[in-house]
């Protein structure tokens, strides 16, 4: 059997010269330094090493970096969030807490406030409904959908919102959506024959525009509605009725043809747009011209006849009878 190998010769000689009492006292002590080590070295890993984390919650991110910073931490960042209380930028939570345990020197995470979870309402006049739904739902905001008849907006399309747009709302909150259903169907009733303030009244009363075209007519008195486009129907509100109004019959003045001797030089002041005229024998023997009739200078209906009579001593003389042809 091979035996151990010996402490050197003169390691020997050392020990043996120490006095047993003092060799145990010289052991306790080597046991005692190697045990505190222990301790010490444990007591580093276990609390030794860490620090109580300073508390930032509450200061705005410019404020927390320089106290960390200064404290020889290291900062780091999570994802913001929103909060109701806490203001934008300011800092929400950390980790480790304020008054925790963190190794020093090490680092310490922030999250970051986004301020007040709001989103605004967007501006969805004039889209279909469709799109302005999804736009709705894209920003966490609920639309509630209503039809109304509008005459500006196509049937199918937003007409407005309630909230407007730009409305800062709440994570799921309602919007009314109000939708077109076109505009509104009237029933035009026929208005000829009536007077034309009557005739527009009917027409505003129904919320119809109208436009006005006038015409001489001979026999429907001057403000009477002679025709009427579109006719009775049935038409969509806000459009526009074009209404045709008599101005009554057209009168012209009479022309004076007294003193004139001869039938042509009389005929030629007949000689005009709704005047036509035509020779009959005179019984007058002195050349002189009768009154005629009407009176010279009279408004005389365009379409009513008239006749001027004289007499002349001229052979082939006679007076003109004049008349709308």
């Amino acid at each position: 059997m091979t035996k151990p190998p010996s402490a050197p010769p003169r390691l020997s000689a050392l020990l043996n010269a120490i006095p047993p009492q003092r060799r145990r006292l010289m052991v306790i002590a080597v046991i005692a330094v190697l045990a505190l080590f222990v301790a010490v070295f444990g007591w580093w890993l276990g609390a030794g090493r860490y620090v109580a984390a300073p508390s930032v919650v509450g200061l705005t991110k410019q404020a927390a970096e320089t106290r960390l910073h200064g404290g020889g931490f290291e900062v780091g960042y999570d994802t913001p969030q929103f909060s109701e209380k806490v203001a934008k930028d300011a800092v929400i939570s950390q980790d480790p807490d304020g008054g925790g345990d963190v190794v020093g020197g090490g680092t310490i995470t922030l999250v970051l406030s986004k301020g007040p979870e709001r989103y605004g309402v967007p501006n969805v006049v004039n889209q279909p409904q469709a799109a302005a739904v999804s736009a709705l739902q894209n920003l966490h905001l609920n639309a509630q959908v209503t039809q109304a008849y509008d005459s500006k907006i196509a049937a199918g399309n937003v007409v407005s919102t309630d909230p407007p747009a730009g409305t800062q709302l709440h994570r799921d909150s309602n919007v009314k959506v109000v939708v077109s259903k076109g505009a509104q169907p009237v029933q035009l009733p026929s208005l000829i024959g009536q007077g034309y303030s009557r005739a527009s009244s009917t027409l505003s009363d129904l919320g119809l525009k109208v436009t006005v075209k006038r015409e001489f007519n001979a026999t429907s008195p001057a403000g009477t509605v002679l025709a009427q486009d579109p006719g009775a129907s049935t038409v969509a509100k806000g459009s526009t009725v074009t209404l045709t109004v008599s101005k009554g019959p057209n009168v012209v003045t009479v022309p004076d043809v007294r003193g004139l001797s001869r039938p042509p030089t009389r005929a030629r002041r007949f000689d005009r747009p709704g005047w036509c005229h035509r020779s009959r024998p005179s019984r007058a023997a002195a050349d002189r011209s009768s009154t005629p009739h009407p009176r010279p200078a009279a408004r005389w209906p365009q379409a009513a006849p008239s006749i001027c009579t004289f007499s002349s001593l001229i052979r082939h003389s006679g007076a003109i009878s004049a008349a709308n042809c």
